[in-house]
């Protein structure tokens, strides 16, 4: 009963999120806009399995000022934060805000919030058998800087993926590119 309250708290907030934010999000017409494609394809290294990670990114809200969506990928790991061979599958919805330019780029601060389920193969010193395993859904919430570039064809991330694995919270640091597809 309390992960299915969790998971109600999760979706009550990304709902809000989603009607609330397009409203609050000013028009600063004086600044850069956002630049960016409504789809991404994105590689990174870290994320909910501290390894390298692929996703894609929707975003279908996008102002000049502010653009939601939902991010949905994989990562991959070996021996990095998890114990053995981990693979993790992520849902999870985001939100980008305007913050400046760094020359002619768009910079923006991206926020999100989901769900992953990470599975671990425990390995002993010559290889991971999978003999003995276990998989756990986590919480994540992610911070990351976003600079777009090329009209919105490239979008650079540096940040952190905060998820909590047995009560003790975890850091991990995110480097990544998009490709905007659409």
């Amino acid at each position: 009963m309390r992960s299915l309250t969790h998971y109600l708290t999760v979706f009550v907030l990304l709902a809000s999120l989603c009607t609330v934010a397009p409203r609050v999000a000013g028009a600063q017409t004086d600044a850069v806009p956002l630049e960016g494609r409504s789809l991404y394809g994105s590689a990174s290294l870290g994320g909910p399995a501290g390894g390298y990670t692929v996703s894609v990114e929707h975003l279908f809200v996008r102002t000049p000022s502010l653009q939601i969506g939902m991010r949905i990928g994989g990562s991959y790991a070996r021996n990095l934060v998890w114990e053995g061979a981990a693979s993790a599958v992520s849902a999870g919805v985001l939100a980008v805000r305007r913050l400046g330019a760094l020359g002619s780029s768009p910079v923006g601060l991206e926020g999100g919030v989901g769900v992953t389920r990470v599975h671990e193969d425990l390995c002993d010193e010559r290889s991971c058998s999978g003999l003995v395993s276990r998989t756990a859904p986590h919480f994540y919430a992610s911070g990351a800087v976003r600079v777009t570039a090329m009209d919105g064809r490239l979008a650079y991330r540096v940040g952190i993926v905060t998820l909590v694995s047995d009560d003790d919270p975890l850091l991990l640091p995110m480097l990544g590119i998009g490709v905007g597809l659409f």
